[in-house]
């Protein structure tokens, strides 16, 4: 994982903690408005507002960041996805759980944890979005095996969900992979070709018309050590560059 991070996405980041808090704290509002929550479901409510509370916490300290260097951002998204992923299994001490109840809550979380996977696509390959997909998804499906207690025709479609939106989460990854792929690959072309023209066109006019090679014309002062000619020898390198480019 040790990679540059790309530009501007701690900040990103950032604000994703700040909405998420927002976000957590109105549905635990309306939660405890509306409903008559239960302990363990009141208490999740809560977790998942200090959750983001110290995610914004982590994203805001700059002594964090240079003290992790370029292990900062996969730890956070490591710490971050653990902990989702615990708060989703704190249901199971819920004395009077059931299974509509725990989809139509971990539904909730979609808006959430699909941009942590956005980001990690933006930032790694399509294979960290693939664990990063089946560890928050596959916790679901085990959490909902463990309400049910049984796989029938019955509890099929509702234990089919979790699959569903793992693929959902997943396409969108794949796409924000793609595309990042495709905006490297058109840096890299731009950044070669921005190397190789200039160097070129100082090769071609390095000598006199008519004179395409360089060397100087008769008569004049030949320069102190053979081989020092300045010009030549700059087109020599950028000719060497350019050809360990295009390889």
């Amino acid at each position: 994982m040790k990679k540059l991070l790309e530009p501007g996405l701690i900040k990103l980041f950032r604000y994703f903690s700040l909405i998420g808090l927002v976000y957590f704290i109105a549905l635990w509002i309306y939660n405890d408005v509306s409903l008559v929550q239960a302990g363990i479901t009141a208490f999740q409510s809560i977790y998942y507002v200090i959750i983001h509370v110290v995610l914004l916490i982590m994203l805001s300290v700059p002594w964090l960041e240079r003290k992790l260097k370029e292990y900062y951002f996969p730890a956070i998204v490591i710490s971050y996805t653990l902990a989702m992923v615990v708060g989703s299994w704190l249901y199971l001490l819920e004395s009077n759980r059931g299974i509509t109840h725990f989809i139509s809550q971990s539904y909730s979380l979609v808006p959430i944890l699909i941009v942590p996977g956005i980001f990690i696509a933006w930032q790694y390959d399509y294979r960290a979005v693939v664990v990063y997909t089946v560890l928050t998804n596959l916790s679901d499906l085990v959490i909902s095996l463990f309400i049910v207690r049984h796989v029938s025709l019955d509890t099929l479609p509702i234990l089919s969900l979790p699959i569903i939106r793992s693929f959902a989460v997943g396409l969108v990854g794949f796409l924000v992979s793609e595309l990042n792929e495709k905006r490297k690959e058109q840096k890299h072309k731009l950044v070669l070709g921005s190397g190789e023209y200039p160097i070129r066109s100082i090769c071609q006019h390095s000598g006199k018309p008519g004179n395409k090679s360089g060397a100087q014309p008769a008569g004049a002062r030949a320069p102190r050590h053979a081989g020092a000619h300045p010009k030549r020898h700059f087109c020599q390198l950028g000719s060497a560059q350019n050809l360990y480019s295009r390889r």
